[in-house]
């Protein structure tokens, strides 16, 4: 279906009005957008071309870094979304859901921090080692809630569902499910590795309760 139709119209405009600022910041014939070379002057005519679906290496890859590019950039679609005035989308798909296998530790009535938040380590560190080696400032989620059931399967913990448009506007979020925010952010061929089969996506700051339900 439509790359954009699970957040809705707005977001497409949103869409539209970052390729347009893309095609003013860059070169006229090349562009990089979350870490993808892009050749501009074509996915511009993405949706019209294609029925709104990529078929192509070259628009997959753009679609990706669309996806990324908007994470990365928290766009700003609806000043009255939950918490915060952000609305922030993950995944292949816009998706504003993800999940999290909690520790025995963890209660989601008193929201989610992070093991370390202090610690300054950088995404790569933290997809290598960062459950380990005492922690990060990162909290890990995963857009794919298949992975969350076989986690919490094997570690008999539970799964909540996060709600992105529910956080405040200062916590970032890290899409690392799509090759476009692998290839921004990560290096190693390990950590890549890694972050796509947990279809991981990294939270940083405090998660408030209000964004939490308990699924299983």
């Amino acid at each position: 279906g439509d790359f954009v139709s699970s957040v809705g119209d707005s977001i497409k405009n949103q869409v539209d009005n970052i390729s347009r600022q893309i095609d003013n910041v860059f070169s006229p014939k090349l562009a990089v957008a979350g870490g993808i070379d892009v050749d501009i002057n074509y996915p511009n005519n993405l949706v019209k071309n294609t029925g709104g679906v990529p078929k192509t290496q070259t628009q997959i890859e753009y679609n990706n870094a669309i996806q990324n590019f908007k994470a990365k950039q928290s766009v700003d679609v609806n000043a009255g979304a939950g918490n915060g005035s952000l609305i922030r989308t993950v995944g292949e798909n816009g998706q504003t859901k993800v999940y999290r296998v909690i520790r025995p530790d963890e209660n989601p009535l008193n929201g989610l921090t992070a093991k370390n938040p202090q610690r300054g380590m950088t995404v790569e560190g933290h997809i290598t080692s960062g459950s380990r080696n005492k922690g990060s400032q990162y909290i890990s989620t995963t857009t794919d809630i298949n992975v969350a059931k076989k986690w919490a399967e094997k570690t008999g913990n539970k799964i909540v569902e996060i709600d992105l448009t529910k956080l405040p506007d200062d916590v970032n979020i890290i899409d690392l499910s799509t090759d476009a925010g692998r290839n921004a952010f990560l290096k190693g061929s390990t950590a890549k590795r890694l972050a796509k089969g947990a279809s991981e996506v990294l939270i940083e700051g405090n998660i408030l309760s209000e964004a939490i339900k308990l699924i299983k």
